[in-house]
């Protein structure tokens, strides 16, 4: 179902922005874990996060891929010129894996469950279902990678929010924990062995850390000096030893490691822009890499020496791949901070959104730079609190794994209706000792003099009135002929010739625009004090 939001134009309101989703700009990466879809234009949620999906081989050609019909090895056939499946090295009992990786020596593999891992050997024929091999209630289990020449491997999972590394060791036929450690990188993506060390380095959405083994404690350290930020976005990553490639949704990216710390991307070994990729891949001591995108496709990408520059290779490259997951939910999408020059209490969203059945999108905005946020519906007006630091937020959910619902475009519009600045400029027959125009009130009248008096508006006032306690409603007349932002409104109260004196009056000024009022109230705004006319008593004599 394609649903388009739109209204008339306001000429009262501001645009805050809007978004067609062709890039990010404008959206925080950090925050947003929908997925920003730039080459459909759309925000989404996000497949299922299978950061090691796929596994290349460090010796021949091949890669071992995660499939919902089980792990299945493919290898170069030289007889055809053409990748196929080695059936004596796939694993089709395990049709729920989220993640593989290969010992490599020999072609051995640990498979991790969304809360488990299972190591499976190859017994000559084939790959062999242990009992022993298997351990299960990891919690929320996200990515794997075994030691080479060992039957050993490293589990990442995800423990309220932080990195958790386990280590497992199978070599006794049982699988041992030989380590769990708890660490404070947030928001972990997926876990990769530094080739030839025991060292690891473990993915977030933004940065690469490098977790260094410490023989003397048998725990991991960060070494700060070989974190690799300024990533956005990352959903898969693959080390080798000083090489590293990343891959966002949209980009995927070959990292060096630097001499001086960190690391820089190089362009001639990158694969750049991609569609919907889902895991990616380094092959061992190359700059082969692997891409698996969610539509079921296999790339393979390597370096040509006469473009300077990564190409597929159509002879290892497979299709119709049925991959675990379907959509992850609920997600989140968030807007970039953005400041307006003046402050507003009310906003309008215009959206270009796709809701299927079993799908929903619920909007919500922030004017304090995201502290807190008000739910609001698109196409009406909602007042919220005044500020001018404006975020966007919408939740995507689905209970159809199969399906996911799309926000094609947005607009935030703001505005405000502001009243005050109430002054007296003039009172007939005023007492000299009265300073005027004046803002301090209760201002001194006798009854039956003229009062007049202004406001200031903000917010391109349509009408403006004043109500006094006496009963009498005056309209404001506006200064200027059309509506602006701002505008000065006067009016002229004549107080009551019956006014009792002493007495005070009352004034409640009100602007409007469309179903939105705001108010000034002063009470009291005049002191009754004496009459403009003398009473004369005339004698008349017959």
């Amino acid at each position: 179902m394609l649903l388009v939001i739109s209204f008339p134009t306001c000429s009262w309101a501001v645009t805050v922005f809007e978004d067609d989703f062709n890039d990010n700009t404008k959206v925080d990466s950090i925050q947003t874990t929908a997925a920003v879809d730039s080459a459909n234009s759309c925000v989404r949620l996000p497949s299922a996060g299978l950061p090691n999906a796929i596994e290349m081989n460090k010796y021949g050609d091949g890669y071992a891929v995660v499939s919902e019909t089980g792990i299945h090895m493919y290898e170069y056939d030289d007889a055809t010129g053409q990748i196929a499946k080695n059936n004596a090295f796939s694993i089709p009992f395990i049709t729920d894996g989220i993640g593989v990786a290969t010992r490599q020596d020999n072609l051995n593999m640990w498979a991790i469950r969304e809360n488990g891992v299972q190591y499976v050997k190859f017994d000559g024929s084939s790959m062999v279902d242990d009992p022993a091999l298997k351990m299960s209630g990891i919690n929320q289990v996200l990515s794997v990678d075994a030691w080479e020449n060992s039957d050993k491997a490293v589990v990442l999972s995800n423990n309220g929010g932080t990195a958790e590394i386990n280590l497992y060791d199978a070599s006794s036929g049982n699988i041992a924990t030989t380590l769990t450690q708890t660490t404070s990188i947030s928001n972990p993506v997926s876990v990769s062995i530094v080739s030839g060390t025991a060292d690891l380095r473990v993915a977030t959405k933004d940065t690469l850390y490098y977790l260094m083994y410490d023989d003397a404690t048998g725990q991991y350290v960060e070494d700060v000096n070989r974190k690799i930020t300024g990533l956005s976005g990352v959903i898969s990553a693959s080390t080798d030893q000083s090489t590293h490639a990343v891959t966002s949704s949209s980009n995927a990216e070959f990292i060096f490691d630097d001499d001086t710390g960190g690391g820089s991307s190089v362009a001639a070994y990158s694969i750049g822009s991609v569609s919907d990729a889902f895991a990616i891949s380094l092959k061992p001591d190359s700059y082969d890499q692997a891409l698996v995108t969610s539509s079921g496709e296999v790339q393979y990408w390597c370096y040509d020496d006469a473009t300077n520059s990564m190409v597929r290779d159509s002879s290892m490259e497979i299709t119709g791949l049925q991959l675990m997951g379907g959509f992850l939910t609920p997600k989140e999408y968030y807007s970039n901070n953005f400041v307006t020059s003046l402050s507003y209490d009310e906003v309008r969203l215009t959206v270009d959104e796709e809701v299927p059945v079993n799908t929903s999108v619920s909007y919500w905005v922030s004017s304090n730079g995201g502290l807190n946020y008000t739910a609001i519906t698109p196409g009406t007006w909602t007042t919220i609190p005044n500020g001018d630091d404006f975020v966007l937020k919408a939740v995507l959910s689905t209970s159809d794994s199969n399906t996911t619902p799309k926000i094609n475009y947005v607009k935030l519009k703001a505005t405000t209706l502001k009243v005050s600045d109430l002054t007296v400029t003039a009172v007939a027959k005023n007492d000299p000792a009265q300073t005027l125009p004046t803002t301090t009130f209760p201002v001194e009248a006798k009854a039956g003099a003229d009062v007049i008096f202004e406001v200031t508006t903000k917010g391109f006032a349509e009408s403006v009135w004043a109500d006094f306690t006496t009963g009498a409603s005056v309209p404001l007349t506006n200064k200027v002929s059309l509506p602006n932002e701002t505008n000065v409104w006067w009016g002229s109260y004549i107080v009551p010739v019956d006014a009792v004196d002493p007495s005070s009056i009352g004034i409640v000024v009100t602007a409007e625009r469309g179903p939105k009022q705001k108010h000034i109230t002063t009470n009291p705004f005049i002191n009754v004090r004496g009459k403009i006319y003398e009473v004369l008593e005339l004698s008349i004599t017959k």
